[in-house]
């Protein structure tokens, strides 16, 4: 039977059997002892077909709470007047050996079982439904691994499936297993460019080469500045990348390894922007990396990765996610896959790291998204908020721009604020609605392409209130 309206309300017309029942022999006392094993066996049927079942399209939290409503209802003694009711109890507590400790043992199972279902339901839901979602991902694809991770109000989940290669071998993805992350890295540039504003150390039409190092300057095109706003907003007018860098990178696989920052300086000698600034919206990766150099140099920070660390992770518990791994965390990292699902190489960003260059775990981007959720009690609420305002359209009608992050409404209309991540051998998501309290992170060691994303926003609308 599909759950459902329909479902809910025979779970009630069921509950309501019980009570006409109930009513029937309201004047009969009730000597019935249960088998010893009734409730195990009770508990263990429902759970079986709390998995089993599922309605995709229903929101989660209203489905949940018909299910766990009805099931707990049928386990639930027959309805009584006070009276009715009162009396049996009382006579039941009233006995002596070995009767009363058997009335009392059952009314403190029941207790137990009605409890475990109606805390234990919503969660058993919530994997059936990402179960469901993660399937055709997953399916005939063993080398695929990858977790989900949920925000919903206080409560953090995380949900492996598949397999994963680590240097300690193969193992089921958890929520401490680290990944690439790819551009989710510019969400944490952003947020190192709102917070550096709320120090008033920089303000976002403050000209980029204000406080980019001198051999970094950008060579305008005209005499209008490109500013931090420009790079942060994809509206530079840089190219998405460094023009050629996977013509002439030693390693295909590897194309930002040997982009040394000496590269990085002889091109910006000789590049100028394609077209004014402000004027288009071109996602680049050249531009955030341009953005990361600007706020160390700002900070006189010895690299991205320690700026990221004493600013962002720090302050919020992040202790997995970092540009360079420890030995330990080196080997809890998933070996990354290509679109063909090839073994392929990690990606290290020898100059660009603020566009792509971080790793991370589900859970610590779980820490990070309650942050962002305002969960957190944290100095750093002011610059999270100011780094997912509107800033921009991009060139989407429906999708905008805040401080390096996208906005977008899902299709009940609810904001989200999200950025994806796609490295040689990864994919990744991040996106959460501050007006409910939910979030998802997704993060894959194979390059699945938008299929992660699709996956992200299909798991963030499921766990939606209704």
């Amino acid at each position: 039977m599909e759950p459902g309206p329909s479902w809910a309300a025979g779970g009630l017309a069921d509950h309501a059997s019980h009570e006409a029942k109930a009513r029937a022999t309201s004047k009969t006392r009730v000597k019935a002892r249960l088998p010893a094993d009734t409730n195990r066996d009770t508990m263990s049927d429902v759970a079986t077909r709390a998995d089993s079942k599922l309605m995709l399209s229903a929101p989660m939290s209203r489905l949940a709470q018909n299910r766990a409503g009805s099931r707990a209802l049928a386990l639930l003694p027959p309805a009584r007047d006070a009276g009715g009711m009162a009396r049996p109890l009382a006579k039941l507590l009233s006995m002596r050996t070995p009767k009363r400790r058997w009335a009392q043992f059952s009314l403190a199972t029941l207790f137990v079982v009605v409890t475990t279902l109606c805390v234990s339901s919503p969660a058993a839901e919530l994997k059936t439904t990402i179960d469901s979602l993660v399937e055709p991902l997953t399916k005939d694809k063993q080398t695929v691994g990858l977790v989900v991770g949920v925000l919903v109000g206080d409560l953090p989940q995380v949900f492996g499936y598949g397999r994963v290669t680590t240097p300690c071998g193969e193992l089921q993805p958890d929520g401490d297993t680290l990944f690439e992350i790819g551009s989710i890295t510019k969400a944490f540039t952003g947020v190192l460019l709102a917070e550096a504003m709320v120090r008033n150390e920089v303000k976002l039409d403050d000209p980029a080469n204000q406080h980019l190092p001198n051999d970094l300057q950008i060579r305008p095109l005209t005499d209008k500045s490109i500013t931090l706003l420009h790079l942060a907003t994809h509206r530079s007018g840089l190219a998405v990348q460094p023009p050629l860098i996977g013509l002439t990178a030693r390693n295909m696989k590897n194309p930002y390894a040997d982009f040394t920052r000496t590269k990085l300086v002889a091109l910006m000698a000789a590049l100028k922007p394609m077209r004014e600034p402000g004027e288009k919206y071109e996602y680049s990766n050249l531009a955030v990396g341009l953005l990361g150099h600007a706020l160390v140099n700002n900070a006189k920070a010895a690299s991205f990765n320690t700026l990221v660390k004493d600013r962002v992770c720090r302050p919020l518990g992040m202790t997995d996610t970092s540009e360079g791994l420890t030995g330990a965390q080196k080997a809890r990292l998933a070996h990354g896959h290509n679109a063909k699902l090839e073994p392929t190489d990690p990606w290290e960003f020898a100059s660009l790291e603020a566009c792509g260059g971080l790793r991370s775990s589900a859970n610590d981007l779980l820490k990070f998204a309650a942050a962002n959720l305002g969960k957190t009690t944290t100095p750093l609420a002011e610059a999270l908020r100011a780094s997912h305002e509107k800033r921009d359209i991009t060139g989407s009608e429906a999708v905008e721009i805040g401080l390096c992050w996208h906005r977008l409404n899902l299709k009940s209309g609810e904001p989200v604020v999200w950025h994806n991540g796609g490295t040689g051998g990864y994919r990744s998501m991040l996106a959460f609605t501050p007006g409910t309290d939910r979030a998802v992170v997704v993060l894959c060691a194979a390059d699945l392409g938008q299929q992660v994303d699709k996956l992200a926003l299909e798991v963030l609308t499921a766990v939606q209130p209704n």
